[in-house]
């Protein structure tokens, strides 16, 4: 993530024209370079999503687990993201969304529709990250999500080294373990949306006109 948000700074600097409106402040980097080693607006997208997909990792509890009960196919971390893309829905497949014509007004009506269903609230201004930098943040959110790990499969129970399992059926039988499971879709979710959008700010500040 920090080497993306490093990588970002300057694909923006070396921006080509679009970019270059898009990007708030000036930056006077490109006038002896050709337009075709200038970086482009998908250049540029392509990473900001790459990005994200780190941030949000490690919102994910089961990335941030060593244990074996963690992999993929071990009954807990496939279980949990087919949890969330059910509560999602469709609309946002990729392969929809590379077709679709929809307005981006109609995106972002959708994508709040989304935020409903996992009861999502966010204030209007995007708080800055608190740590010194994206490296630091990052590991502090891998620290809150191993933690959370443990909740969902108690060390006690699942000592780092065990072979057993942790299916994630085991909590939905009573109604304890279903309140967890909504408490955490809600909070997983909501810190991998804010945390991109703080990392995202982080890039952007560095370019905003000091005053």
């Amino acid at each position: 993530a920090m080497s993306l948000c490093t990588t970002l700074t300057d694909l923006l600097i070396l921006g080509d024209a679009e970019v270059a409106r898009a990007v708030p402040g000036a930056t006077r980097f490109t006038e002896q370079m050709p337009n075709d080693a200038l970086s482009r607006q998908e250049q540029v997208a392509t990473h900001f999503f790459m990005l994200s997909h780190f941030v949000a990792d490690s919102c994910m509890p089961c990335h941030c687990d060593a244990r074996k009960l963690s992999a993929y196919k071990r009954g807990l971390h496939n279980k949990l993201e087919a949890r969330w893309s059910r509560i999602i829905g469709t609309y946002f497949d990729k392969k929809k969304l590379l077709k679709t014509k929809d307005t981006p007004a109609k995106l972002l009506k959708a994508a709040r529709k989304v935020d409903a269903r996992f009861g999502l609230q966010f204030d209007d201004s995007i708080p800055r990250i608190k740590a010194s930098d994206v490296w630091k943040e990052i590991v502090n959110v891998c620290r809150g999500s191993y933690a959370l790990a443990n909740i969902l499969a108690s060390p006690t129970e699942f000592p780092p080294g065990t072979l057993k399992n942790a299916p994630l059926s085991r909590l939905t039988q009573n109604a304890a373990g279903r309140a967890l499971l909504e408490e955490m879709d809600e909070v997983v979710i909501h810190d991998a949306v804010l945390n991109i959008a703080m990392t995202w700010k982080y890039i952007w500040d560095k370019f905003e006109p000091k005053t």
